[in-house]
């Protein structure tokens, strides 16, 4: 999981908005809008054939874009998303020891909003993910 999500979190510092900014779990104390936080999750191995082993991995990960505005977060968001599929193809990482299949990506809630807090956040949910089997 740490491969998967190292790789990825490089691919989202690739974007000048994020190049000090993508975190993972936790994000650090004043850390200045937008920023991205990735939760990371194993998935669930899988068989892919009769009478092999479970070895095909399925790496997932939520991924919280938060901004200052619905204008900023949708923006940044885009960016993460063009970074992930491009021309309509998910794009393929590199960890070693693996052959990594395209990338999936899904936003399955609306653009949320927390002003409990000052100044308030809106966050974009989105979740990715791919295949990978050993190389």
């Amino acid at each position: 999981m740490k491969a998967h999500t190292d790789a990825l979190v490089a691919l989202i510092k690739t974007i000048p908005a994020f190049a000090t900014k993508a975190f993972v779990m936790q994000v650090p104390s004043g850390t200045v809008l937008p920023y991205v936080i990735l939760y990371p999750a194993d998935g669930t191995d899988s068989v892919e054939r009769m009478t092999g082993p479970a070895v095909t991995q399925h790496p997932r990960w939520t991924m919280h874009t938060v901004g200052s505005s619905y204008s900023q977060c949708a923006a940044v968001a885009g960016l993460i998303k063009d970074k992930l599929i491009v021309n309509g193809w998910g794009v393929r990482l590199t960890v070693a020891g693996e052959s990594c299949g395209p990338f999936w990506y899904s936003a399955p809630i609306p653009i949320q909003t927390d002003t409990d807090v000052t100044p308030a956040l809106v966050w974009h949910t989105a979740e990715c993910g791919f295949d990978s089997d050993p190389a």
